[in-house]
């Protein structure tokens, strides 16, 4: 069936509630078997469906979580294909796990260093958002072997 601007497909992810292990088919089989929303941090299908969240970066410490997938949780083991570059910190339960990996030329984040504030979200300042914006583009250098200049 065809579809126009009027009338999308129906969303699978339309709030549905998530399994908290799943091989994420949203990661196109590129990766191992995940888990999620990190409910010690804050479940994704209950509102308002995001934290701000401590990372183990300095500069980049909190970013929005909205309830992406991890390892090493309750139920895979912490063993990550490829190379843990941030850390979720400050929350127990969640404290050391995979927050973003490197793997070969993949960046896969749990966390959303895109954030906007004001953009449906709260607790995230302008200095943060910027901050965080140079986090995730050092991070994108890191991941495809690039070496564009980072404002600073």
């Amino acid at each position: 069936m065809r579809w126009s601007l009027t009338s999308p497909p129906a969303c699978p992810r339309a709030r549905a509630p998530l399994p908290r292990t799943t091989s994420w088919p949203n990661t196109l089989g590129i990766y191992p078997t995940l888990e999620g929303s990190i409910t010690d941090i804050q479940d994704f299908d209950v509102p308002p469906g995001y934290a701000m969240t401590g990372t183990s970066d300095a500069a980049a410490s909190r970013m929005i979580y909205f309830g992406g997938p991890t390892r090493g949780w309750k139920n895979t083991p912490a063993a990550v294909q490829g190379r843990t570059i941030l850390t979720f910190e400050g929350t127990k339960g969640a404290e050391g796990l995979p927050a973003a990996v490197i793997d070969g030329n993949k960046l896969l984040m749990s966390v959303h260093a895109e954030a906007y504030e004001g953009e449906s979200i709260t607790g995230l300042s302008t200095a943060q958002r910027i901050k965080n914006y140079k986090w995730r583009a050092a991070a994108i250098n890191q991941a495809a072997g690039t070496d564009f200049a980072i404002p600073a």
